[in-house]
């Protein structure tokens, strides 16, 4: 099974509060099936498979908003 990956930027003021934001992520995801469809191949033709209920994985990854890697 596949799906999309999503990379959100958050505001500074967010990383004070990182499980409220993943308690909100979880909501959306429980309140929206579209967040919880994959796609799946059966016999070589994709069909769409939506999760009763499910989690979002998420990795938080911490960058220097200063950087020069960090391109808007």
């Amino acid at each position: 099974m596949n799906n999309l990956r999503r990379i959100l930027a958050m505001p500074p003021q967010a990383a004070d509060d990182v499980d409220s934001v993943l308690r909100a992520l979880a909501t959306l995801v429980g309140n929206y099936s579209s967040l919880r469809t994959r796609l799946h191949l059966a016999d070589g033709d994709p069909r769409q498979v939506v999760a009763a209920s499910g989690e979002l994985p998420v990795r938080l990854v911490r960058v220097d908003v200063d950087s020069e890697a960090v391109q808007a």
